[in-house]
């Protein structure tokens, strides 16, 4: 994305969406839109076809522009977008004849069913997903960070104890966790309109784990 990552708020998902980058808003929410559909009654081949669907009649009607960005959370209006396109009865009927010649997105859906958890509340497990899905690019954000500088098999021994735990190299360790924080962080921060929703939001997702 163009312009400073850390703590703007003038490139946010939203924004991201308006500009029709399709691939990394998918790639990134794909999964917490998959298993929120499975939770509301959906088979496997109807979840597949209405995620994939969704996402390219996001663009085609522009629903980030009607957004009403004073809720301030990407992730609220997502859900709620979800539902009114799977409520339509029309667009569930066409979802594999939409796309405008796209190809269709490959869904690694066994990896995504392993994470359905039925006891949840619907609205629960959609935020219980989206936040390990900013967990999850965090981490291979931190893994390409490590990659790059050489130390991939640092960040190997690292993994593991990212979240807790101890290693024999507590100072690197140390900076490994805030550099974490750090970009989790920057994840949230593109997902809500003003800056003093960051922390609420971090709260609120990392209960939902």
């Amino acid at each position: 994305m163009a312009g400073d990552r850390r703590g703007s708020f003038l490139t946010t998902r939203w924004s991201l969406l308006v500009r029709e980058d399709l691939g990394e808003v998918f790639t990134l929410y794909w999964r917490p839109v998959y298993l929120h559909l499975r939770r509301r009654g959906h088979d496997i081949e109807a979840a597949k076809d209405l995620t994939q669907g969704f996402f390219v009649r996001f663009l085609e009607k522009g629903y980030a522009r009607q957004a009403d960005r004073a809720r301030g959370r990407f992730r609220h209006f997502l859900r709620a977008a979800v539902d009114h396109f799977a409520a339509d009865a029309h667009d569930r009927s066409q979802a594999k004849k939409r796309g405008g010649g796209r190809k269709a997105v490959p869904l690694d859906v066994e990896s995504a069913e392993s994470m359905l958890v039925v006891e949840d509340p619907v609205e629960r497990h959609f935020d219980r997903q989206w936040a390990r899905a900013i967990l999850d690019d965090a981490m291979a954000a931190l893994e390409q960070e490590f990659a790059a500088r050489g130390q991939g098999a640092r960040f190997a021994e690292f993994r593991p104890v990212l979240a807790g735990g101890t290693h024999k190299d507590r100072v690197a360790l140390h900076r490994a966790r805030k550099r974490f924080r750090e970009l989790v962080r920057e994840r949230v921060a593109r997902t809500v309109e003003s800056a003093n929703l960051v922390d609420e939001e971090l709260a609120a997702l990392l209960k939902a784990l």
